[in-house]
This record gives C-alpha cells, structure tokens and sequence, in this order.
C-alpha cells in the first residue's frame, strides 16, 4: 500500500507525498529510505530545506532522525 500511494507528478506535483512518505518510513524504522526520500523531496522544493535545518521549527515526524548525522548534513546543505 505505501508504494502505491506516492503519486505522481500529475497529481502530486510539488512531490509533498514523498515526505509523508519519509514520515512513514522513520515509523517503520526504515531511517535510510526516509533519508532518501526527504533528499528527493529537498530536490524539488530546495525552500523547504531551511525550515528542517531550524530545529526549533522541527515537526515531531522528523524528530526520529534529528541525532543522525546525515540528517544535519541534509538539511545544513545549500538549495
């Protein structure tokens, strides 16, 4: 059911399913594809990347994965 619910360009054009997409992932323990994911979807919208880096504005979902490492280098890198 998760992989068919990303949509597609038609439907999802700004590509906001694939961070709720991500949200599911890190719920599933699934932290490397949340990652991915999260990456893709700074690719198509590289405005959204300095709201994550502001930990104060943090949404709980993305909370999971505020200690790791990869997700600081995610959301510290340039648009």
């Amino acid at each position: 059911m998760l992989e068919r619910s990303k949509g597609d360009l038609k439907i999802d054009p700004h590509l906001d399913l694939l961070a709720v997409h991500g949200v599911v992932r890190i719920m599933l323990g699934d932290n490397d594809e949340a990652l991915r994911l999260l990456g893709q979807y700074f690719e198509a919208n590289p405005t959204h990347r300095l709201a994550f880096g502001q930990s104060q504005n943090l949404h709980w979902w993305w909370r999971g994965l505020k200690d790791d490492p990869r997700f600081k280098a995610l959301v510290s890198a340039d648009p």
